[in-house]
């Protein structure tokens, strides 16, 4: 892959000036100072780290809190990655057709939260691979755009979207180590409570979006 990339990747389009170069201090400066870069980052952060908690513990919560075969347990489990697959396909596309994304994105953020939350509570294999579904196809859709918004920053652009990418993900890295932590220091086997502060962590997010300029009005200027 490396060699690739030195082989065939250019600098700039043909016929296109490369810019000068910069000092690497003066793009992390920027991205830094950037608080709508930091809040991206934080919400990306806050809900990966949830889901990444909910799907480690489903099938153990499966197992344990309704009796379910390892077996059983795994394969309902695969709903939910289903359910994403499809939502991270479609669901940017969806949002993206719409004048505003934000209430949009509210929506699917508290209709995946909600699926999260109702886990402990569903009985029959059934329900629970609807909701699954439901749960991870919503919470999938709203995060592409989210993470894509840093480019319509003003302060960002496209010259500033690596450094503040990189803050991102160093953020949201960071977060989903912690914080699946901090939730089982908590909740310990307590799989309802575990489920119902991995959904109010996912519903967080929600207010982090509504705090962001609008990603369609943005991209429409």
């Amino acid at each position: 892959m490396s060699i690739c990339w030195v082989l065939f990747i250019k600098d700039a389009p043909k016929g296109e000036k490369v810019p000068p170069s910069e000092p690497v201090t003066k793009y992390i400066n920027i991205a830094v100072k950037s608080k709508k870069t930091w809040l991206v980052a934080i919400a990306g952060g806050i809900g990966q780290a949830a889901s990444m908690s909910f799907t480690g513990i489903l099938p153990q919560a499966l197992i344990n809190g309704k009796a379910m075969t390892p077996a059983g347990a795994n394969a309902i489990a695969s709903a939910a990655e289903i359910g994403s697959l499809i939502g991270a396909m479609l669901g940017p596309a969806i949002i993206g057709k719409m004048k505003k994304a934000k209430p949009i994105m509210v929506v699917f953020v508290t209709i995946s939260a909600l699926a999260m939350f109702m886990v402990a509570y569903l009985s029959g294999s059934g329900l629970l691979v609807i909701d699954l579904v439901l749960g991870g196809l919503f919470g999938a859709s709203a995060g592409p755009i989210l993470q894509s918004m840093i480019i319509s920053f003003p302060e960002i652009g496209p010259k500033y979207a690596g450094s503040a990418g990189g803050i991102v993900g160093m953020t949201s890295t960071l977060l989903s180590y912690i914080l699946p932590v901090v939730i089982s220091s908590i909740a310990g086997q307590n799989y309802a409570l575990t489920f119902m502060i991995q959904a109010a962590l996912s519903f967080t997010t929600a207010f982090f979006v509504l705090a962001l300029p609008d990603a369609n009005r943005a991209k429409r200027k």
